[in-house]
């Protein structure tokens, strides 16, 4: 298997570069940061976007660290030292401390290059790579790049009081967007020009002056904008919100389940301490109801649209593009000249981006239902694939492979409940053993290690989403240790699945992992 996959991880989207700027670039690029960092406003680097900035304060002991600290933090101590500390903050910033946020100025630099160099990195004329053009792969990447970076400043130098303070804006912003979202004043402000406040009021029934406060909280953290007062018009993150409803189907689902659950959730542990069952959960206490939450999704349409939009949004899965883009980076080419055949369980990612980069590879699609659903897809006219190259065909979960000679299984994971997972992985065992060939299990849904090399934001959000998952179903989402011990359970009498190698996303996350039968000490084929 060494001939196909590397002996180490591979990791997809921004590679961190150099500063390629002229030295009068970077030193207006190093006064931006600054301003952006420790300044009271940052602007986004969009055209058109207005984002106020994290509020950062910093107090140095006199110039003695100054030779130490990198020149964009310089204005900082000179502007500090004649200012009283608060009591809630240490006075005196320690070495390491200072080195870190030394190292993070610089990497933020860095990101900010490789953000703007995104724009012209990528060769669209390849088939492949112009999927993740359209989806501008990179320019995201190094957009959650920087904010990563600015969330570990972030941490790094604010107190209890700032701390207190994000939550409380952060409540009230989902609450407000929540209220714009219930009276649809998003829909009544054009997406081009800015309007009296008093008419959008007027012409969505709510008090004017309820609605003024709302946009002014809002337009501090770049959701609209009042360009003058009584005035208000859209910013670009505002106006996602009315041309993809899906964003507001998110953060309706923030405001109106996954918060009401969240407060509920120390109800539910004193209540249901041992209990297992999905009707017994902090959701169903805060909806006042024994309805589960998959049963609750069934009946309302609308709840399962904004949980379908939630975890694409705010989830912390990886993109498809991302999948895919990681996966590519694995030696196809040596299985598409033995013209072998690719399995996908599970979904419709892998086949269709692989397929036009190695046309010798012949893909089946094994869904659960609806497959019918796909062949739209597999007909379109202006689709590169060959024709026959991909097939489509129904396979209930928990049944045996019957597809047992091909090269490479694509297992996308039915559910994060161990037992299921176990279940899965053992159909899958034999086919695995006759065809001698190797299945990537892809694990966007598993949380991340304590020691994988993920940015803390992208930790934040995948952890914030596996207590999301609990709260809503008490389903426990198992991290990445977890899933090699699961791994290590699945054998038969003369051998076992073994770890080959593992995929990561550009941000650190396992995406897959790739495994094979291996027989043991003893056994025979």
């Amino acid at each position: 298997m060494t001939d196909w996959c590397s002996g180490r991880s591979v990791r997809s989207g921004v590679v961190d570069k150099k500063a390629s700027a002229d030295e009068s670039g970077n030193a207006k690029f190093r006064s931006r940061i600054s301003q952006m960092v420790f300044a009271g406003r940052t602007r986004s680097l969009s055209q058109h976007g207005r984002q106020p900035s994290l509020d950062f304060s910093l107090s140095w002991k006199s110039s003695q660290h100054s030779k130490t600290v990198p020149s964009i933090l310089r204005p900082l101590i000179s502007k500090s030292s004649h200012h009283r500390v608060p009591s809630d903050r240490p006075t005196i910033m320690d070495a390491a401390t200072s080195e870190q946020l030394h190292g993070l100025t610089n990497r933020l630099v860095t990101e900010v290059n490789a953000l703007i160099s995104s724009y012209s990195s990528i060769d669209c004329q390849h088939p492949f790579l112009a999927a993740a053009c359209e989806s501008h792969n990179d320019e995201n990447e190094a957009r959650s790049n920087i904010l990563s970076s600015l969330s570990e400043i972030e941490a790094l130098v604010r107190g209890p009081k700032e701390f207190l303070e994000n939550i409380a804006i952060q409540c009230e912003m989902l609450g407000s967007i929540q209220w714009l979202g219930e009276f649809q004043i998003l829909a009544c402000i054009p997406l081009s020009q800015e309007v009296p406040i008093r008419d959008v009021a007027n012409l969505s029934n709510v008090p004017e002056q309820q609605l003024a406060q709302m946009i002014r909280l809002t337009a501090r953290c770049g959701f609209l904008i009042e360009p003058k007062r009584g005035y208000v018009a859209h910013t670009p993150l505002s106006a996602s919100f009315v041309t993809d409803p899906s964003h507001l189907d998110a953060a309706m689902f923030l405001a109106e389940q996954a918060a009401p659950a969240a407060l509920k959730a120390a109800t539910a542990t004193q209540r249901f301490t041992e209990s297992h069952t999905n009707n017994e959960t902090a959701f169903s206490l805060a909806t006042r109801t024994k309805v589960s939450f998959e049963a609750a999704q069934e009946q309302s349409p609308r709840l399962s649209r904004q949980w379908t939009a939630y975890l694409h949004h705010a989830g912390g899965l990886p993109a498809d593009n991302v999948l895919a883009d990681a996966m590519a980076k694995l030696h196809w080419s040596n299985i598409s000249k033995a013209g072998g055949q690719v399995v996908e369980v599970g979904a419709f990612l892998a086949a269709k981006p692989l397929a036009r980069l190695f046309p010798q590879l012949r893909f089946l699609v094994q869904l659960p239902a609806g497959a019918s659903s796909c062949e739209s897809i597999l007909c379109d006219p202006l689709d590169p694939t060959k024709p026959g190259q991909i097939a489509i065909a129904n396979r209930v979960q928990g049944a045996p492979q019957p597809v047992t000679n091909a090269a490479v299984y694509v297992l996308h994971l039915p559910s994060s409940v161990p037992n299921q997972i176990l279940t899965e992985l053992q159909l899958h065992l034999p086919a695995l053993r006759m065809s001698n060939g190797v299945m990537l299990i892809m694990s966007g849904r598993v949380l991340p290690d304590q020691d994988e090399p993920i940015r803390a934001r992208h930790a934040a959000v995948a952890h914030a989403r596996g207590l999301i998952m609990y709260q809503m179903s008490n389903e426990v989402e198992m991290d990445v240790c977890s899933l090699m011990r699961l791994l290590d359970a699945v054998r038969d009498s003369t051998g076992k699945l073994v770890l080959v190698h593992k995929l990561r996303s550009g941000s650190g996350t396992t995406v897959a992992v790739v495994v094979k039968y291996q027989l043991m000490a003893g056994g025979a084929s």
